[in-house]
Formats: structure tokens, sequence, C-alpha cells
């Protein structure tokens, strides 16, 4: 038995002189007397004698995986926050390792789960059977109500980010329209309800977040955010500014088709995921662009009331005119229209992950043609040096989904080393990048 990553040691009879030649399932020979297994399959052994120099009748060994099927996980796969729930793996004779978001790990057959994200779960027979296939389930965290009747969908109102910037100090005072207290009353609730936001001061950074002044993608992702935020906590404090109608936002509040469906309490747990998943990217990447463009357009049409049914109507024209004076550009504080450059629609080509990963014979990769018509794609191996190892994908493709596959072949057919190598696709001046190892 062999277990996938691992080896076995084959030998035949250490005899002086000898010759050996072993076939494997690959067909390839091999001329030792013993050779490293990696992979399962029937092995044969035929030896010749050094003085009757005749070879003997084959011998064979079948080598067997001990590699289990990805295990099953069952419990509930949504939850509210500050409540867990109970997963559960197979039952039998196995051993288990549970691993998750924020360092999660359990070695039970059932374990409980609080935190929103991706969690795995392998499982080996014991005593000596091989871990198997890890199984993936993610678990969801809302934002629920409070127990109690539902404030009406009339009751949503929400303001822009720059209305928060707006509160936030540095600004003539006169113009705010919620006390310091309060401010950072909500400043500590989007922190405390936050994974990619986190503050040593909380109503500093969320000042910081909030202010107009930077203009990255990842900047403004987070703008829109941690308003976002900031109204759903404002709701929850029951915040009523002097002058006004109240700050709200209703996290059960389904969110319009046209901004992905769920909920906004849905939407603010997949925005958190995907700032925390990107802070450690490159903002320029395509990819990358691509998601903070999402999520900045989604934030801003909750902010602005937009796509989220029926709201309180709340006139902010005199708001408006005062962030002008106090400083801010007139697309930002004014009631205009999203920037052009965020209404786009989604990259022309987008690649996903290879599978498997790293891989040692073959490797295949989904990728997705999103225009209108039918577009010229080019996908192609590189390695570190940026030379071309292989075209993988060359000519017109319509709009849809497909498969590119990689042998670990350069153009002319030889096997390449092992290594790091990088995919690159271009549909017209877009390009997109992931990358894959190698192991022979």
């Amino acid at each position: 038995m062999v277990c996938p990553g691992d080896s076995i040691e084959l030998c035949g009879p250490s005899i002086s002189g000898a010759s050996y030649i072993w076939r494997g399932p690959d067909d390839i020979l091999y001329m030792t007397d013993c050779i490293l297994v990696f992979d399962p399959g029937l092995y044969t052994l035929s030896v010749r004698d050094p003085i009757s120099r005749e070879w003997s009748e084959p011998c064979s060994l079948t080598v067997q995986t001990g590699r289990v099927n990805a295990p099953s996980i069952t419990g509930a796969t949504t939850t509210c926050s500050g409540t867990a729930v109970n997963w559960c793996g197979p039952s039998g004779n196995l051993e288990y390792a549970w691993s998750g978001p924020n360092g999660f790990v359990a070695t039970t057959m059932c374990a409980t789960v609080g935190d929103a994200g991706n969690y795995t779960l392998r499982v080996r027979p014991l005593p000596n059977g091989c871990w198997g296939d890890g199984s993936v389930q993610s678990l969801t965290v809302n934002i629920c109500p409070p127990p109690g009747p539902l404030p009406g969908p009339g009751n949503n109102c929400p303001r822009p980010a720059w209305w928060w910037a707006l509160q936030c100090s540095g600004w003539d005072r006169r113009h705010t329209r919620i006390s310091g207290s309060q401010l950072a009353a909500v400043a500590s609730c989007v922190d405390d309800h936050s994974t990619a936001l986190s503050w040593s001061d909380d109503a500093s950074g969320f000042t910081r977040t909030v202010r107009h002044e930077h203009r990255t993608l990842r900047h403004r992702a987070r703008r829109q955010f941690a308003a976002a935020w900031a109204n759903v906590c404002a709701g929850q404090m029951n915040l009523n500014p002097p002058s006004g109608l109240p700050v709200a936002l209703d996290p059960s509040t389904p969110l319009d088709a046209s901004l992905g469906g769920g909920t906004v309490g849905s939407w603010l747990t997949f925005a958190d995921g995907e700032l925390a998943r990107l802070e450690g990217r490159s903002e320029h990447s395509q990819s990358a662009r691509e998601s903070y463009r999402k999520l900045i357009r989604t934030g801003w049409h909750i902010n602005h009331g937009r796509g989220i049914g029926s709201t309180c109507q709340s006139d902010l024209r005199a708001d408006a005119q005062m962030a002008v004076e106090e400083g801010m550009a007139a697309s930002e504080a004014g009631l205009e229209a999203l920037p052009s450059e965020l209404v786009e629609g989604e990259g022309s080509l987008s690649m996903g992950s290879f599978e498997p990963n790293p891989f040692r014979t073959q490797t295949s990769m989904a990728f997705a043609v999103s225009t209108t018509s039918t577009v010229d794609v080019t996908i192609g191996v590189y390695d570190v040096s940026g030379r071309l190892i292989r075209e993988l994908v060359r000519g017109p493709h319509a709009p849809g989904q497909y498969v590119a596959r990689w042998d670990g072949t350069s153009t002319d057919g030889a096997a390449v080393r092992s290594g790091l190598y990088f995919i690159r696709g271009r549909v017209g001046a877009e390009q997109v990048q992931s990358r894959v190892p190698l192991i022979r």
C-alpha cells in the first residue's frame, strides 16, 4: 500500500552480478534490484542469472492505494453572529483532522464552529491508512435582527460614505449631525463586527477609513464597507440625529438581483471575507481590481439606498452642499451617479485554480469568457524567467465556460523540470495570471 505523496521500496533478490528489469504501470523500465514506488498499480520483475545468463519468469506485485474518499460533513451551513453550530464527519475507526479560519483545528469526529469561512475535514483509516482528500464546507455567519418585531422596509435610512466622513473630527462641528460619543460608539460597533477592519483606536480608524482623500480601489472598497456597517450599527443603536431622519439599515433587507441577491447581512459577511483575502495581494492584479470594483459597486448602492427596496427618502441635499463647502469633491458629496469606471461589467477572461495543485502528470483549469461576442483568447505556460513553455489555448472563443489542460510538457513534447510555472491569459489588452507547481 502506498499513500499519496509517499513512497515504498520494492526489492528483488540480492544476487551478485545479476541483472534486473522492473516494469511499472507507467511502462518505464528500471534496471536496479530495488525501486521506489510512488504510484499504485502492477509492478513486474525479471532477474537474469549471472551464471546461466537466463532470465527468470517475471514475478509481479500489485501496489494498492490507501487513499479514502473525501468524507461527508453534516451540520447547518448558516448561523447568526455569536451562535456556533456543530458539524460532524463520518463515524468509524478513523483519525480526523479539521482546519478552518483563524487557526481553527480539531481532531474529533464532531467539531463546533462559529467563524465564517471555509472549513476542511480529512480522515484516514486506523491504524495505518492514508489521509484522503479533504472535504470543504463553508459557514455563513449572518447578522441576525434582534428578537421582536422587525422594522418595515421603509425604516431603512442609510447614509452615503461622504455623510459619515462629515461626522468625523476635523470637519466643522457645526455641520455634524451626531455627537462625538455617538460616532465613537458606531466606530466601535463597526470594528467589533469586522475582521478586515481592525483598528487600535476605533474612532480615528473609522475616520481614516471613511475620509475621501485616498483614491485607491482598496481604500474605496473599505470605505463603502465601513459606511454600510456604520448604517447597520446606527440602526441597532437607534441613532437619531438632532435634525433629519434616523440612520438605520436592516441587515435582513433583501438585495436586488442586480446587486447579486441575498441580503445586506450576507453581503457584509462576504465583503468582510473578500477584503481580508485581498489585503495581502497586489492591488494592481486584474482579479484583485475586479473584486474591489464589485465591492465598491454594491456598497455604493446600499449606502445610497438603491437596490434595497423602499427607504425613508432622506433628503441629503443640505448635507451634500455642506460637504462641498468643506472641500469634498462634488462627485463624492453630491448625489451624482456611480463613477463610470465602476459600472463596468466583469473582466472578459477569468481563470480558476488548477486541479490538482501541485501536480505530477496532468492538471486542468476552468476558465470563462464573459464577453458579448466571440473574442480571441490565448493562455500560455511560462517559466520563472518569463519564457513561454507551452501554449494551451489560442483562437476565437464564444462567451462560455471552458477547460484548459496541461500535461507538464513543453511545445516540443519534452517533459519540463519540476518547479513553479505561471499561467497567463489574454483577451485583447486584458491579462490575467495564475500559477501552478509541478513536482516530478
